[in-house]
């Protein structure tokens, strides 16, 4: 069982943008659940992040599918 909880946490390491972008599209939490959940301490931080990798914040990307499932 040790080494599930091993291979689970590092896959949320290696893998932190694309539980968060899954996330950000299928649940209400908000972005520092986010990132907790995705191994930020800092959810600010994470924001940064997120935003270097796609492009705009966390709340914009949740924003903008918003935008988009409305039309």
């Amino acid at each position: 069982m040790g080494s599930f909880t091993f291979a689970k946490s590092n896959a949320a390491i290696v893998f932190p943008h694309l539980n968060a972008q899954s996330l950000l599209e299928n649940t209400e939490y908000n972005i520092g659940e986010i990132a907790e959940i995705v191994g930020y301490d800092n959810p600010l931080y994470f924001s940064r992040v997120f935003k270097k990798e796609y492009g705009v914040s966390p709340a914009q990307y949740r924003k903008n599918l918003e935008e988009s499932t409305e039309k």
